[in-house]
């Protein structure tokens, strides 16, 4: 690779430098706009995932409370019918 660049003047050794970097630019360019639509892919899993906990959490916490009131429907359903 530095046989490529050997005998070329300062001039040459620059205009190179400033194409590539112009081919840098242009990939970094592409580059941010793929970030730019990851991060809003991984902040919608993000939001469904505390949604998704939040769910759960009401569940867990609202469990007990949505048995005992079945069973008390059904015991006062067979209380009626046995008793009265």
């Amino acid at each position: 690779m530095p046989d490529q660049f050997e005998g070329k003047s300062d001039h040459d050794l620059l205009v190179v430098a400033v194409t590539e970097l112009g081919h840098i630019k242009g990939h970094l360019a592409a580059l941010d706009e793929k970030v730019g639509v990851q991060n809003g892919r991984i902040s919608a899993l993000e939001k469904w995932r505390w949604t998704m906990s939040g769910v759960i959490a009401l569940i867990g916490m609202g469990w007990p409370l949505l048995i005992y009131e079945f069973r008390q429907f059904i015991l006062n359903k067979f209380d009626f019918i046995a008793g009265g």
